[in-house]
């Protein structure tokens, strides 16, 4: 954007278009009361990227992300999709299996 000359306003409209579903999240949460310039929205923006990157995950960790014993299913799901965000590239189907993989199943 910077190489066409798109201007600030339009950037910031066109941004949250470019984002994946946890980095939308993300925004959309983001308090933008002391943003003054797309510059520092990038430096935070940067912060974020970075901080993922650094804590990424091998696909096939997944696996071993399992419900706890009396936790909720909305809970593990949560912290599935948490860390699917944080992984590298898997798929669907990878992330099914990994997921259902992981779920406790209570005896009757």
């Amino acid at each position: 954007m910077d190489i066409q000359k798109v201007s600030e306003d339009a950037q910031c409209r066109i941004f949250s278009a470019t984002l994946s579903d946890a980095t939308q999240e993300w925004y959309f949460k983001f308090p933008l009361t002391n943003i003054t310039s797309w510059e520092m929205f990038i430096k935070e923006f940067y912060k974020k990227i970075y901080a993922s990157c650094i804590h990424s995950i091998e696909a096939n960790q997944l696996v071993d992300i399992r419900q706890k014993e009396g936790e909720p299913l909305k809970e593990y799901i949560k912290r599935f999709v948490k860390a699917v965000a944080h992984a590298k590239t898997v798929g669907n189907e990878g992330n099914m299996m990994a997921i259902i993989a992981g779920v406790h199943l209570q005896s009757p």
